[in-house]
């Protein structure tokens, strides 16, 4: 199988698509300890929930990307890992971060939750 390139992803909220430097996710499904006297010393677990949270970065190229992600705002994230696989699911904008250097453009750093049920790589 051949290996993927970051060139090919992207973001998409809804219909839009983000112009972004990066986007990184954590998808975990938890496992509740239900360890107890009876487990032959084994550990156990239940399954717990499912969550993606993540962050995505990039350069500001007007103040339209700081309103629309503004904290508390909430919209269907798609993640793309290539032109036809993608993570999908309802998302939380937790954290939109400005950064204004001086002699560079102005970059952006926001931070997700997912709201939902998750599709992976469909």
């Amino acid at each position: 199988m051949a290996k993927l390139h970051g060139k090919n992803g992207l973001l998409k909220v809804g219909v839009t698509t983000i112009k972004i430097t990066r986007w990184t996710g954590e998808h975990i499904k938890e496992a509740a300890d239900v360890t107890d006297t009876g487990s032959a010393g084994a550990q156990q677990v239940i399954e717990g929930i499912e969550r993606f949270n993540g962050s995505f970065d990039g350069f500001i190229d007007s103040v339209d990307l700081l309103t629309a992600w503004k904290p508390g705002v909430t919209g269907t994230l798609e993640l793309y890992v290539s032109a036809t696989q993608k993570y999908s699911f309802a998302a939380y904008v937790e954290s939109n971060s400005p950064t204004m250097e001086v002699t560079g453009a102005v970059s952006f750093s926001a931070t997700f939750k997912s709201n939902g049920a998750i599709t992976q790589l469909a």
